[in-house]
This record gives C-alpha cells, structure tokens and sequence, in this order.
C-alpha cells in the first residue's frame, strides 16, 4: 500500500481532572493538527472525526484559521452532502472534516493525507478511513491522534493488519 502511517500520542498529563479532561485533550489535538497542516505539503486532507459535533466545529475552527474547510456528516441531507463532496473535489476547500460516513466510497484523487482526530470504534473502519488516501497508485500519509489509553488500540491494528504505524517523527 502506498500510505505512510503514524500516530502522535497527545499528553495528556497537563489536562486537569475532571469533566474537561476530553475537551482539553481534543483541544490539544486542534493544536497538533494546525501544526500538521502547517508542516506537512499535502494537496488535500480529509480528517475524521467519532462525532458530528466535532466534525462541524473543527471545519469551522481550521475555515476561521486559515485552512479552507467543509464538514460532512450523516446529520446533513443528500444534497447538502453532493454540495459539499462537489466543493472538495472542486478543490474549493483544502481540508474535508468529516465523520465515517466518508470512510467508504468517497474517492477524491487531490487527497494525500489523512487524519484520525479520533481511533474509530471499530477497526475494519480505520483502514477505510487509511485507504481515502494514497490511491489512484499514489503515496499518501496517515497520522492518528491518540491518547495514553489508546495506544493498545494501535498495537493491535498493527498485529491484526500486519502493518507498522509509526510514532510521528
């Protein structure tokens, strides 16, 4: 396969206790992801996100910093959806931020890097996210933010598919 895969580990120990630990932790994944994009030459890049909440505001986030975004979700309706699919592939935004609904099916030639915000629920639907880039026979990269408890999550993708993910250089 043609996609590089990596993963970054968000350290979680200056999150204070309690009911923000999640927010402040996604917070801090905004965070890496503006320097990822920032750092990373890509043409386009589709993050997803385990929820439409996320998915919506962190397109909105990254359109206001500087990174033409569009978010799509199952919440939307079908034309609202073939709008903003038509718009990416159009290149008018750089970055689709979506949830699974994107993972199969959604084939954008301009794509060449993939965000995991989020380790999916189930991992036959982390290889579809994976596999929205580096097609087409192009090269493409993967990178899936993670916290401490996730990392088993990694370990046993990469036993169950025979492949290596990284720690993000």
């Amino acid at each position: 396969v043609g996609v590089s895969q990596y993963y970054f580990e968000i350290n979680e120990r200056e999150n204070p206790l309690g009911s923000h630990a999640v927010h402040n932790t996604f917070s801090k994944k905004i965070e890496k992801l503006f320097e990822v994009l920032s750092e990373v030459k890509f043409l386009q890049c589709v993050v997803f996100c385990n929820h439409r909440t996320h998915a919506d505001s962190l397109a909105e986030t990254l359109d206001q910093g500087g990174w033409p975004s569009i978010s799509l979700s199952g919440q939307q309706n079908q034309e609202e959806r073939l709008k903003n699919i038509k718009g990416f592939r159009n290149y008018q935004y750089r970055v689709l931020v979506t949830t699974d609904i994107s993972a199969r099916g959604i084939d954008v030639s301009n794509v060449n890097l993939v965000i995991n915000m989020e380790i999916p629920y189930d991992p036959e639907t982390y290889t579809h996210r994976v596999g929205r880039t580096g097609r087409f026979g192009t090269r493409g990269t993967s990178i899936t933010f993670i916290n401490s408890s996730e990392r088993s999550a990694i370990e046993a993708l990469q036993d169950m598919y025979s492949m290596t993910i990284s720690p993000l250089p």
